[in-house]
């Protein structure tokens, strides 16, 4: 059985999805499948140009009608599409392992080495003080999953999971995303390293090279030409307090970074 590395893309997604796949095929040295979940949202002009960055993805298209029933709140986050539709990537039968990621990741080092762990589910720890249901939890960004997860069942039991109501968090019954059905469902994680998944909203400062930085604010960096808007603003206003102008150095460059390399997939699509 091969390995794959799976995504969900839309028109809105499309150029962060270039510089996440684009990342993953410079630094990848293990094979593996390039699998695309779409709905009605991404055009043909996309997926040609999706094409240009890697002529050997796979796409699929998520059958709408099977989400239709799922719902999240609107807090802290309005989602413009079904953030359900992840519950697909576990029908992914017929491959050993799968890797989802999200994408808004500049990658920078090797994913496919986590093909060779043998841990059933794993995932990067979120921040502690992040706003989610459930104090301890990992952030859905990047997951590596085993085939023993990969079956129509476990699609059927995360959408019975959010037609129920959701854990009490502040105050609220309802599901803010599909990260914490994820949550709530998975017991047996394996905590990965954090290099893997580097959320933007936990940095520290440190090496930058070998980082795959996860931009999870709600502004993405290829929505805006100013590094101050890509990332979370009461994060940021406190990272700089307590770093100064190293860490101002260190935010612009990792966006500097990000920037040159969605530079260079757009001219790979022109």
């Amino acid at each position: 059985m091969s390995n794959a590395i799976v995504m969900l893309i839309d028109d809105n997604s499309f150029p962060g999805a270039c510089v996440t796949i684009q990342g993953i095929k410079e630094h990848a040295k293990l094979n593996y499948d390039l699998v695309v979940y779409t709905w009605n949202k991404l055009s043909v002009n996309n997926k040609t140009n999706l094409l240009k960055i890697n002529n050997k993805i796979i796409f699929k298209v998520i059958p709408e009608t099977d989400y239709i029933n799922c719902k999240f709140g609107e807090l802290p986050r309005v989602w413009d599409y079904n953030c359900a539709f992840r519950f697909e990537i576990f029908t992914l039968s017929e491959y050993r392992k799968i890797l989802y990621i999200d994408c808004d990741f500049l990658v920078q080092n090797d994913l496919t080495q986590l093909f060779k762990c043998k841990y059933s589910f794993g995932a990067v720890k979120a921040a502690e003080d992040y706003m989610a249901q459930g104090s301890k939890h990992f952030n859905a960004g990047l997951l590596i999953i085993d085939n023993v997860y990969l079956c129509q069942k476990v699609k059927k039991e995360l959408i019975a999971m959010n037609l129920q109501p959701a854990p009490v968090f502040n105050g609220s019954l309802e599901w803010i995303s599909d990260e914490p059905v994820l949550n709530t469902y998975f017991k047996d994680i394996t905590y990965i390293k954090k290099k893997f998944n580097y959320l933007v909203t936990t940095l520290g400062v440190d090496d930058i090279d070998n980082n795959n930085y996860h931009f999870n604010g709600t502004v993405k960096p290829w929505q805006t030409d100013t590094f101050y808007k890509a990332y979370n603003e009461c994060f940021l206003k406190r990272f700089l307090n307590e770093n100064g102008p190293t860490g101002l150095i260190h935010v612009k460059k990792i966006f500097s970074k990000y920037q040159k390399a969605l530079n260079k997939c757009k001219e790979i699509i022109s």
